[in-house]
């Protein structure tokens, strides 16, 4: 078993994802791990538009944030979040 640090620390190689849980989306912005927060938030959703791979693309990153709707998707979460002033998720994510 590796940390899943080892790699990046040693051969500089990206070494998969991290996932924490956040409270609401508020936390997911004020309890980023990394300085300067997140360079780039996706959302996906069902609830989200569809967008063609071909019409697609990730502009050069450090910290990038996807965050996943759960059945109700980001919007109620949004909704939910009365520390947030937004409320739509387009306001929220770049993507």
């Amino acid at each position: 078993v590796v940390s899943s640090s080892k790699p990046r620390e040693e051969a500089g190689m990206y070494w998969g994802y991290k996932v924490r849980y956040a409270s609401n989306i508020t936390s997911v912005m004020t309890e980023c791990p990394y300085e300067g927060g997140y360079d780039h938030l996706i959302r996906t959703s069902e609830h989200g538009q569809i967008i063609n791979s071909s019409d697609f693309t990730i502009p050069t990153f450090r910290h990038l944030l996807i965050a996943f709707g759960g059945l109700a998707g980001l919007e109620e979460s949004i909704e939910e979040d009365h520390n947030l002033k937004a409320k739509n998720v387009r306001e929220v994510f770049d993507i």
